[in-house]
């Protein structure tokens, strides 16, 4: 008996929905472990979706001004991405050939 036929669609649906859903379980538990152990008041969570689309969330937890929040995560990021990078990390970026997906 041949096997059952594998809709393309369906497949790829259920594996991008994997994707976002690790994805969602690893931020929670890396946030999580940052707030238990440090004491953060202030945040900033920037996501940027596949079509380039940028997402925030953030609360200056009444201790920075609100004009200072994007410099000082722009600082943060910056030091961490160098001593990342400093420290061997591979860069993960794969350019897009195909343009943006389409939906």
């Amino acid at each position: 008996m041949a096997a059952k036929p594998i809709n393309l669609t369906v497949h790829r649906n259920k594996v991008e929905g994997r994707r976002k859903r690790e994805t969602a379980r690893s931020l929670c538990r890396d946030v999580e472990a940052m707030v238990r152990e440090q004491d953060i008041r202030a945040y900033a969570v920037v996501g940027i979706a596949a079509d380039g689309k940028r997402y925030t969330l953030w609360d200056t937890g009444a201790i920075v001004p609100m004009v200072a929040l994007p410099a000082i995560a722009m600082d943060a990021l910056s030091v961490d991405i160098g001593n990342a990078a400093y420290e061997g990390m591979e860069d993960d970026w794969h350019p897009n050939l195909n343009g943006p997906r389409q939906t």
